[in-house]
């Protein structure tokens, strides 16, 4: 009598997505026992305590029993913005945004003489990872019912160049002052071994190729989620040493530049991604760092103009206007008769975006549902601070493609975060 693993979830899977596990009992009269339950302790990373669930058989197969355990794993996965990279490094392992699990089966009843029997860690399953992705229904359903699902977002030698990056954003455009990063995803993490970037001029001229290598451990778990620098100011402002080239990577003769990762004998193992560096103009841009669908930070200028509006809220309260001495009521004109003693502000900014391709339209949805976006911004000590936006205030969205609308752009009112307030009264 035993536990069998009928159907398990793939090795690495998003965790915001339904994470079904189905198991089976293999002996009639074990199953057949009263009050019959299957048993899971998901243990998370190397924690000595499960989280354990009990669950019923299947009412048509009552050897079966099925189970989603994504809602316990996606407690165990976060976002990882650019502001926390080492500073001297390319790129390397992103701290918290994927994590790893197993999953041990039992069972337990209550046999004839009513004694409570449990049996716990028949069978072991295999250490998987999650990390923080999500897939859209339909995209979801099409990718589970893949050989290998989940499989396109893997880098190694053997997905070479069809690996992607975890972003739908393929075409990125820059302003050479931007700070940004992109994440990857593996399931062998020492094929990771440098990223390349090559930059080219305004005519399509090669200027210079560099090499930037990985510290990411291999044997450690989180290499397989690493974080890249991607932006121009991000590149510039690496301090470690090069493979090949060197400072500065991104220069005013550069109009694109292209990243692909590459594993040590100088296989790629990724996509290329595109970067086109935009001209500044008169306006400040407004540039925003947003959780994609895939669990990465995407990121976008809106260039044309801006313009702040700030919501007050004030409480008051109403006060005799005099005051009242020993001897007589005296009466000033400073005297209130209605005071504020409360008073809130909340910024809310309109931007614009220039104009848009259908592909940049259709991604920027992403940006509208994401439920984490900052706004990149400087310090009054001129350093990079990331302002956290409490949400775009947009109520629907309306596709647009280049054989209806021709040219289009974006606008979105931006609603900050912070709560200011005055003194208290």
């Amino acid at each position: 009598m035993a536990i069998l693993l009928k159907n398990d979830v793939p090795n690495i899977s998003p965790a915001y997505n339904e994470m079904y596990v189905t198991v089976e009992q293999d002996s009639a009269a074990i199953y057949n026992q009263d009050n019959y339950k299957f048993v899971a302790e998901v243990y998370i990373a190397t924690s000595g305590t499960p989280i354990r669930f009990d669950f019923f058989p299947n009412v048509d197969a009552p050897n079966t029993g099925f189970i989603d355990i994504h809602r316990v794993l996606e407690s165990y996965v976060k976002s990882f913005l650019a502001e926390n990279l080492i500073i001297t490094a390319a790129f390397g392992p992103t701290d918290g945004s994927l994590n790893y699990y197993r999953v041990e089966y039992g069972w337990s009843y209550i046999n004839s003489l009513g004694v409570f029997v449990e049996v716990l860690n028949d069978l072991t399953g295999p250490t998987s990872y999650v990390w923080e992705g999500v897939f859209d229904r339909f995209d979801f359903i099409e990718e589970i019912n893949e050989g290998s699902p989940y499989d396109d977002w893997l880098m190694n030698t053997t997905n070479g160049t069809d690996a992607n990056f975890l972003t739908y954003n393929k075409n990125n455009k820059v302003l050479i002052g931007d700070y940004g990063t992109h994440q990857i995803l593996t399931d062998t993490p020492s094929d990771i071994d440098y990223m390349e970037v090559v930059t080219y001029d305004s005519s399509g001229v090669l200027i210079d190729t560099f090499q930037l290598a990985s510290l990411a451990n291999p044997a450690v778990f989180n290499s397989r989620n690493q974080t890249l620098r991607s932006a121009p100011a991000s590149l510039n402002e690496y301090i470690g040493a090069f493979l090949l080239g060197a400072q500065p990577i991104i220069t005013s003769s550069v109009a694109t530049y292209t990243i692909q990762i590459f594993e040590a004998a100088g296989v790629p193992v990724s996509e290329i991604i595109n970067f086109e560096l935009q001209e500044e103009c008169r306006y400040t841009p407004i540039r925003l760092h947003f959780l994609n669908k895939l669990g990465a930070f995407d990121s976008f200028n809106f260039l044309k103009a801006n313009k702040k509006t700030t919501a007050i809220k004030n409480k008051t309260y109403k006060k005799t206007g005099r005051n009242q001495t020993a001897l007589a009521t005296v009466y000033h004109h400073n005297d209130a008769t209605n005071v504020t003693y409360f008073v809130e502000s909340k910024d809310t900014i309109k931007a614009n975006s220039d104009w848009v391709t259908e592909a940049e339209h259709a991604w920027l949805l992403e940006l509208l549902t994401s439920p984490e976006i900052y706004m990149e911004s400087r310090s009054k000590k001129n350093t990079i601070i990331y302002l956290p936006i409490q949400e775009i205030k947009q109520k629907s969205y309306q596709e647009k493609t280049d054989d209806i609308d021709h040219l289009y752009n974006l606008s979105i009112d931006i609603v900050m975060s912070a709560d200011n307030y005055r003194q208290r009264k």
